[in-house]
């Protein structure tokens, strides 16, 4: 990949491979210091664990001119994103596709990219009602930038709601709910408490 210092888009489409071709072909990166637009679309790494491929994540993250994140990925079992370590300094659009989540995650997210505009999620997460006091919704880091928010697929009313308190500065909204049961009051109570 160092041949390609100059790229500034990468899309990799229905992407699947044995162990040893992923670890050469992430393995540089780092080194696409111009990239600023970087697709993972349906790829398909069914033999590693998400956990396998932080190092990868954490890349990511540390690209010096990234700023547009499209992240659909399937790894072995449930989870298909891992938080990053390092901090972005230059990431503003993300969409994590299937991100089985808990409430508890965001805020760590958010902290990791504080330039941060647009969010678009995609959670199967059927966090349960009942939240133990060890997995409480963080306050938002006062930088906070984000003002658009696009959830989709959502199945937990507490991830949702610990979302929206996460980001009142929200000017634009996107969701779409399965399973979740809200009538005209409740939703009104919700905007009028939380955004």
């Amino acid at each position: 990949m160092s041949r390609f210092d100059n790229l500034r888009s990468l899309t990799l489409s229905s992407f699947s491979s044995d162990l040893n071709l992923n670890q050469y072909f992430f393995s540089d990166l780092h080194e696409l210091h111009n990239l600023m637009n970087l697709k993972f679309v349906h790829c398909r790494l069914y033999h590693l664990h998400v956990e396998d491929f932080r190092d990868v994540i954490d890349q990511i993250w540390k690209l010096p001119k990234l700023s547009h994140l499209y992240w659909d990925f399937t790894f072995k079992y449930k989870r298909h994103f891992s938080m990053p370590t390092y901090l972005s300094i230059s990431l503003q659009y993300s969409t994590i596709r299937n991100y089985n989540c808990c409430s508890y995650d965001f805020p760590r997210l958010f902290e990791k990219t504080p330039r941060l505009r647009k969010c678009f999620i995609s959670s199967n997460s059927d966090e349960d009602d009942d939240l133990p006091i060890s997995r409480e919704f963080l306050p938002a880091p006062q930088s906070l930038s984000v003002t658009r928010l696009i959830l989709l697929s959502i199945r937990s009313l507490p991830l949702m709601t610990s979302l929206f308190k996460l980001l009142p500065s929200i000017t634009r909204l996107k969701v779409e709910i399965y399973s979740i049961t809200l009538d005209g009051h409740q939703w009104k109570e919700m905007i009028v408490n939380y955004l």
